[in-house]
């Protein structure tokens, strides 16, 4: 395509694949938004993800503690948190705004492939290539790729990251530019490293990388190069022109590659292991290696949230104490004696991973599961696009194994897919895992599909070889046979699902799903808890006892059945019994939101103020972004004679909220009380008029500030006693203690401002 009209049609062309791609995309969230789950984010990652970007919205611009996870995808979903903040609806915004990032990602790879198919080789014999328009069609197409960008989860930073690099990459080895600018190649190495700090897997991407940068400076050096004119040049060729005369010279293209990279790693590490004294990247990656290296592993996820994992937690944790070390190096002491006792059935596990790496199937790695991947008619309808994909990917890699030319254009795709490859291997397989190699695998599935149409126009070449080649690959992707539990899969499913129902005031359908979460598991307490704040929610507070009671039974250990049923008994009337409840809890001295957000509660409702200020600071430390424990805090710090401690709190509270005119009606009269006029008058120009005439504001009746305030859900009830709702409380946290991310209590109406 190099006449102006050939040009032409390829815009026009890549203008149809980016429309298709925005309605299937717009067409897959229509879909997604039947689901609860669509604007409630909950499941492991996704709910710590989100929780951690409200924690930056909320004015935690750097964090305090070693998270699970690396930072930047938090930022970013933070930017697009305060981007889409305001009513219900914000979730799925974000959502589309992801969806439409891994859309315009295939803009660095499209440039990529361009370079590629017109590097090397003789141009008459290789003639044209529909590697490029092919994958742009399976770019706007691939359903997996469209679910995962649509998820709060790191990989989709990770994707445009990647892809933004091997463009740099090529950018940088293209000779049609008569030099090869330095900067490209730093510029490779700066995204690449912000890739390691979205997801730590892109480490591996890193290393090969570096290697292969040593190796081609190393052959430079020896000449190796020099067998042909081109060859030739290639060695003269510096960063900027000069000649490659020294081993500096030769080996300066990687010291900046590793130099560039290194900066934004070294950032983080410096920040986590010097100042708050933990792992370099994220905590739990003790626990992440024993997953898929240590006794009982199968290669996948195989412990997700449940009664298992709660077990096996706990375990850890106790025997990790006993010893005096962290629960991560407790578990790398398992993996490594494992391994080390049992060589020969870790090779066989290690080969066993790098063949689910290629499976059809999307194995699941937490919020994943099977009944929520394929939960919208568009997943459903092509559950075969892995499978395809993969098998023409490998097809053009074996049929091409000795094809130098091949092997030089697509050189960075392999690289790429061969970091992942050996991530896998060496880690946990599962499908989110490898989805930041799933834009190379394109690459070379539009590769292995321009192989086919050449042996198709082109019949007197020696094309043979391909039926093999596909016979292989087609054995590797479909053949094996991946662990999978239907039935357990569908148990998280409806817990799941439950809970985002709850979430969303559904209560009926959320008993169902609860229900049918018992049905697979019935020894987790999470789902009785659960179900009896369904039952709550409907009435049926007999029923919640008893679902709370089972809870207690089945976790003696866990606070938040004694909390709930301390809620219950307090809202009706037996103060006796739902203190001694609280205390109950609290003797198990395990750290808990939803136990110090109600103890408070109950507390406040005693006119126990320094009690209750207390339990909500202890609260607060655990979950910094909820809205309604720093409202609360305010109400009694007001109470307490503190107002500008309040305004502090407000002020986080309205970032989080900025839209809840409960929250900025106390901050007004919060500031109001303090002395504090002026800026009380510009938070109220944000409140409704009937808000503004209570605070007597905007020439309105005056109301007296620091007196009632109206209910922001039930605005016709004048008074209501300080204090506030049930609180939602954490789910599984995987390892840290420190977000929302779940409902073990589950919100009524709020009713939380100032007296």
């Amino acid at each position: 395509m190099t006449s102006k009209n050939g040009k032409l049609w390829f815009a026009l062309f890549a203008a149809f694949c980016f429309v298709a791609g925005c309605v299937f995309r717009a067409l897959y969230l229509y879909q997604f938004a039947t689901s609860p789950l669509c604007s409630v984010p909950l499941g492991p990652d996704v709910a710590e993800y989100y929780s951690w970007a409200k924690r930056i919205v909320a004015g935690e611009m750097l964090w305090t503690g070693v998270h699970i996870h690396s930072p930047l995808y938090p930022y970013f979903l933070a930017a697009l948190t305060s981007l889409f903040a305001g009513p219900a609806g914000s979730v799925i915004n974000i959502r589309a705004a992801q969806l439409l990032l891994g859309l315009l990602a295939a803009i660095p790879l499209a440039a990529a492939i361009a370079i590629a198919v017109r590097s090397r080789g003789d141009e008459e014999k290789r003639g044209w290539s529909v590697t490029l328009p092919i994958f742009l069609v399976l770019w706007a197409w691939y359903p997996p790729l469209i679910y995962y960008m649509g998820e709060l989860t790191s990989e989709v930073l990770l994707v445009p990251l990647l892809g933004v690099a091997v463009f740099f990459l090529y950018r940088w080895e293209d000779r049609r530019d008569g030099h090869r600018s330095i900067l490209n190649l730093g510029l490779a190495g700066l995204v690449l490293g912000l890739a390691v700090v979205t997801h730590p897997i892109a480490a591996f991407f890193l290393l090969v990388e570096a290697v292969y940068l040593g190796v081609v400076g190393v052959k430079n050096l020896r000449g190796a190069t020099k067998d042909s004119e081109e060859g030739e040049r290639e060695v003269e060729e510096t960063a900027r022109g000069g000649k490659f005369d020294s081993v500096p010279a030769l080996l300066a293209p990687l010291a900046i590659f590793i130099l560039m990279a290194s900066l934004p790693i070294l950032f983080v590490a410096s920040r986590n292991v010097l100042i708050l004294g933990g792992p370099p990247l994220q905590a739990n990656s003790g626990f992440n290696i024993y997953l898929g290296n240590g006794p009982g592993s199968d290669g996948t996820c195989r412990l997700r949230p449940g009664p298992e994992w709660d077990d096996f937690h706990a375990k850890a944790e106790s025997e990790a104490s006993k010893i005096g070390v962290s629960k991560d190096r407790y578990l790398l002491g398992e993996t490594f004696e494992w391994v080390a006792s049992h060589p020969a059935r870790w090779l066989s596990l290690l080969g066993r991973k790098a063949l689910y790496f290629w499976n059809r199937r999307e194995i699941a790695a937490g919020a994943d599961v099977h009944p929520l991947f394929y939960f919208t008619p568009f997943q459903q309808a092509f559950p075969w696009a892995f499978g395809l994909c993969a098998t023409l990917a490998l097809m053009a890699l074996f049929y091409h194994i000795g094809d130098a030319d091949f092997i030089w254009r697509y050189r960075h795709f392999m690289i790429w897919v061969l970091a992942f490859f050996l991530a896998q291997a060496l880690l946990v397989a599962s499908g989110r895992y490898r989805v930041g190699a799933i834009p190379a695998i394109l690459v070379l599935a539009a590769a292995g599909v321009d192989t086919i149409l050449r042996a198709i126009v082109y019949p007197e070449r020696r094309y043979l070889g391909l039926l093999p080649a596909a016979a292989l690959a087609w054995i590797i992707v479909f053949l094996p046979s991946p662990p999978f539990n239907e039935r357990r899969e569908s148990g998280e499913a409806c817990t799941l699902m439950g809970e985002a129902l709850l979430k969303s005031g559904d209560a009926i359908n959320a008993e169902k799903c609860l229900q049918g979460a018992i049905a697979v598991q019935p020894t987790w307490s999470r789902n009785y808890n659960l179900l009896g704040m369904a039952m709550e929610k409907l009435g049926k507070d007999i029923f919640a006892k008893l679902a709370y009671l089972k809870a207690v039974k089945l976790a003696p250990e866990d606070p938040e059945g004694y909390v709930n049923l301390a809620t219950i008994c307090g809202r009706e009337g037996d103060l006796k019994h739902a203190s001694e409840l609280y205390r109950k809890a609290l003797s198990l001295e395990r750290p808990s939101v939803s136990l110090y957000y109600n103890y408070a509660l109950f507390l406040s409702g005693k006119k126990d103020l320094r009690g209750a200020e207390k339990y909500y600071q202890l609260a607060l430390t655990l979950n910094p972004v909820d809205p309604k424990i720093l409202n609360n805090l305010a109400v009694v710090k007001i109470q307490l004679g503190r107002p500008e401690e309040a305004v502090d709190l407000l002020e986080k509270a309205v970032r989080l909220e900025p839209n809840n005119q409960g929250r900025l009606l106390n901050l007004t009269m919060a500031l109001l009380i303090s002395g504090r006029e002026e800026e009380a008058r510009k938070v109220a120009k944000h409140l409704d008029e009937r808000q503004r005439r209570f605070v007597g504001i905007g020439g309105a009746e005056s109301g007296k500030a620091g007196t009632d305030s109206v209910p922001e859900s039930e605005p016709r009830h004048p008074r209501k006693k300080v204090g506030g709702d049930k609180l939602d409380s954490d789910s599984d946290s995987r390892g840290e203690v420190d977000a929302e991310q779940g409902a073990l209590s589950v919100s009524a109406p709020s009713s939380e401002e100032l007296p």
